[in-house]
């Protein structure tokens, strides 16, 4: 389990990894409002959100002096001020979740349409599917189990955090030599912040890998929608 120093650091981390993305990206000629430039200003953005939530956390929820000064006619047990504190832990993550999940995929729907805009029309309800086969176009099979593996725990945010598919039926993820079992009706192990960050990393490098191959690379500009609103920070 990360200390609260650790992931505050990890985010930190994170934006350092997406600035060096980002000035390789623009070092490749990549023109603003481009998916592949998007996509790395959106997580940025997260990743700065999310470590100043984080740093307020640690530095004030946490502190009796916090709750009294802002509280002062509100006597806030210490069993009270914890299960406030683990819950809003649970509120960051659960935001985290869908927020990257959202980030990820509506960018890679855009990689996918520019890609082969005939399967993206056919099939654009199910990205999981479409995902699928572009990974498998791109001799990278075994990372949509990443994405899978992604997807059950975003899902488990509409579930009270247990996981309940459609077909009544466990499941288990293979990636890299892991497994990851997902049982019907029990809370999701993987939603702490081990696991999200260890995602947050592998997703990063894997829409990397995918905008490098030269089927990406041949299409000059892949126009992303809002791109206006994700605009260059420096």
């Amino acid at each position: 389990m990360l200390s609260k120093d650790e992931v505050i650091e990890n985010f930190t981390l994170a934006t350092v990894a997406c600035d060096k993305t980002i000035q390789s990206l623009r070092s490749q000629q990549i023109k603003e409002g481009d998916a592949r430039l998007s996509f790395y200003y959106k997580i940025r953005t997260l990743y700065n959100m999310f470590r100043l939530n984080y740093e307020f956390y640690d530095k004030y929820l946490l502190t009796r002096k916090f709750f009294d000064e802002n509280n002062p006619d509100h006597i806030m047990s210490d069993k009270n001020m914890t299960k406030l504190c683990d819950e809003y832990d649970i509120f960051t993550r659960s935001t985290f979740i869908t927020e990257f999940y959202s980030a990820f995929e509506s960018s890679f729907r855009v990689i996918i349409q520019a890609i082969d805009s005939d399967y993206y029309d056919k099939n654009k309800r199910y990205f999981t599917v479409m995902a699928k086969k572009i990974l498998n176009d791109f001799k990278l099979q075994e990372e949509s189990e990443l994405i899978r593996h992604f997807s059950l725990i975003r899902n488990s945010v509409h579930s009270n955090g247990l996981f309940d598919p459609i077909d009544g039926k466990n499941q288990t993820i293979h990636y890299r030599g892991k497994d990851f079992l997902y049982e019907v009706g029990k809370p999701i192990q993987y939603a702490g912040w081990t696991d999200l960050l260890s995602i947050l990393k592998l997703i990063h490098f894997l829409f990397y890998t995918v905008i490098s191959n030269s089927k990406v690379q041949n299409i000059s500009f892949i126009k992303e929608p809002a791109s206006d609103f994700w605009s260059k920070l420096d």
